[in-house]
């Protein structure tokens, strides 16, 4: 038997019935939007939006239903809104300093970001998608006046809009780390956990702070438009453990490896199958997939490192273990098609995977551990759930660490973070969606001085 046959027997063998589409991404570039006020420019907007996506939703519907896998949200990633903003602050006083005070420029600033990303949602809400991105900004190098706007108003925008994804870039390979920007951050997580008390902290899901931002991925809330893109395009991302679980051999590690790439490389050709058809039927630009193997409770990553041979997630041998996946993934991927995005790994949200939370229950896994994690898994220190009285200077600082490994390693990382007001590390929290979700330890030793010691530090060099 040729090598040839023999390998698209074993793609053949491979079970799929569990795999879905867990979204279909729409990219929009809203730069044609702006007008000489706010309000036109906020029509524009809601307009556009409509227009080009408003028969979106139903088209995929009916490639579900001609395709087989399951879609499970279609979603919307806008041109970063800073940039929509900016030109309506040309003559107001802002400073990253000033703390919203009532009547200030930085208030009124915020008033134009809410009004903007309140009409935005309302757009999204009409035309039936599930979730838009784009509530974004990168400030690696500093902050514009746009940037600020955007900031000032993103705590009442996080928990006044339905389904508005934020991804702050606060550091880069190239530019450097904006410690200045990642001080803002971690007061914006803080009284955005508190706006709201009741919902405890579950706002700041819909928030990133990312250091070097992946490029196109259809994952939110990283996924925006950016200016090298076509107006309009299409980007998927899939959910796969189950599929990966169920190809697991009884052989070696070689064995299981090989298997890992062919799951790869048969779910991405099925994906690219899908995306086309899509595109074709609305006029979108096919992107391509971000082919990371995501998870959603049950259908756990974590039990997938365990049935690999790790005792319990978290223990020794999990990174190994992971760059294996990671590596087996994207090679699989790269052998189906050229469009692969994104992160294309493995990842690790703590509240979206039961067997990690299990292990954190346990003590088998901790925010130390998943940081290490992130040196060789894609996306990073991913919904961690804390106390609500963790200090600034502790957000600060694991922002910070998480920002040094993604710069010097010139990978994609960020950190999604959940205050929880009244949370005490051990302590359980209903938290909609996600569930029952642990509340994790941080270190108790910050490191508030070096926090305050300067605002920027230099990028990688070449």
């Amino acid at each position: 038997m040729s090598l040839l046959k023999r390998f698209q027997r074993e793609l053949d063998e491979i079970d799929v019935t569990e795999l879905a589409i867990r979204a279909v991404t729409f990219f929009l570039d809203l730069s044609p939007c702006v007008r000489g006020s706010l309000e036109e420019t906020m029509n524009a907007v809601q307009l556009l939006i409509e227009s080009t996506c408003r028969a979106a939703r139903q088209v995929c519907s009916e490639v579900e239903e001609e395709s087989g896998p399951r879609i499970l949200s279609v979603r919307l990633a806008l041109s970063p809104l800073n940039q929509i903003m900016a030109p309506f602050m040309a003559n107001l006083h802002l400073q990253a300093d000033d703390r919203s005070v009532e009547g200030s420029d930085l208030a009124r600033a915020a008033e134009v970001g809410l009004s903007l990303a309140e009409a935005v949602d309302e757009a999204r809400d009409k035309i039936g998608f599930d979730y838009a991105g784009g509530y974004s900004a990168k400030v690696d190098l500093g902050f514009g006046k746009g940037d600020l706007a955007l900031l000032a108003s993103l705590p009442k925008v996080l928990s006044s809009t339905k389904a508005l994804y934020s991804n702050i870039e606060v550091a880069s390979s190239g530019n450097g780390i904006n410690l200045a920007a990642i001080r803002v951050m971690s007061h914006i997580i803080r009284e955005t956990a508190f706006l709201k008390p009741e919902r405890k902290g579950l706002d700041l899901h819909k928030l990133l702070v990312t250091t070097n931002m992946p490029g196109i991925t259809a994952y939110l809330p990283a996924a925006q438009h950016q200016d090298s893109m076509p107006s309009f395009g299409i980007a998927l991302c899939h959910l796969s453990p189950t599929v990966f679980l169920n190809s697991l051999t009884k052989g070696t590690l070689e064995d299981n490896y090989r298997r890992f790439m062919q799951v790869s490389l048969k779910t991405v050709l099925i994906c690219e199958e899908v995306g086309k058809t899509i595109a074709d039927r609305t006029g979108a630009t096919y992107l391509g997939v971000d082919a990371s193997i995501s998870q959603w409770q049950e259908k756990s990553l974590g039990e997938l490192i365990e049935r690999l041979g790790v005792e319990m997630f978290g223990g020794h041998g999990t990174t190994f273990a992971l760059a294996l996946l990671n590596q087996a993934i994207r090679r699989g991927a790269l052998m189906a098609s050229s469009k692969v995005l994104g992160y294309t790994g493995a990842m690790t949200p703590m509240a979206e995977d039961i067997a990690i939370m299990n292990a954190v229950r346990k003590g088998a896994v901790s925010l130390d551990k998943l940081e290490a994690i992130t040196s060789v898994c894609s996306m990073g220190l991913d919904m961690l759930v804390l106390p609500g009285d963790t200090p600034p200077h502790i957000v600060s600082s694991i922002i910070a660490d998480q920002a040094a490994i993604g710069v010097v390693n010139r990978k994609p990382v960020g950190v999604r973070m959940i205050l929880v007001p009244k949370g005490k590390p051990g302590d359980e929290v209903e938290m909609g969606k996600f569930g029952k979700v642990p509340i994790m330890a941080h270190n108790k030793f910050g490191s508030e001085k070096l926090m305050e010691m300067g605002d920027w530090v230099p990028g990688n060099p070449i």
